[in-house]
């Protein structure tokens, strides 16, 4: 038995790549608040990989490699850019307190 994905709508998807923008801002948020710093996100980057490859084979319609990693491989540069961006916010703060 075969799993179709027909049942996801380019509307769906559309909406899941719209929320793929959100994950550096939700990052930087919970940076502000202090409830996981740069150090905690950059240590967990594997499994933004793997969870980002699971993600990209179940939305993509083929089973081709390359469209799977058209998915995926944004995800995880968002995901990493907005680490960075948590960490250039940590070490401003540290530079302000050092002042």
């Amino acid at each position: 038995m075969a799993i179709c994905c027909a049942c996801i709508t380019s509307h769906d998807l559309h909406q899941l790549l719209e929320s793929y923008v959100q994950v550096p801002i939700i990052q930087v948020m919970l940076g502000q608040l202090g409830i996981i710093n740069s150090q905690q996100m950059f240590s967990l980057w594997r499994y933004v990989v793997v969870g980002s490859t699971v993600v990209a084979a179940v939305l993509t319609p083929s089973t081709d490699p390359f469209t799977q990693a058209l998915l995926a491989i944004p995800l995880v540069g968002l995901y990493m850019g907005g680490a960075a961006a948590v960490r250039l916010i940590e070490q401003s703060k540290a530079r302000t307190a050092q002042a």
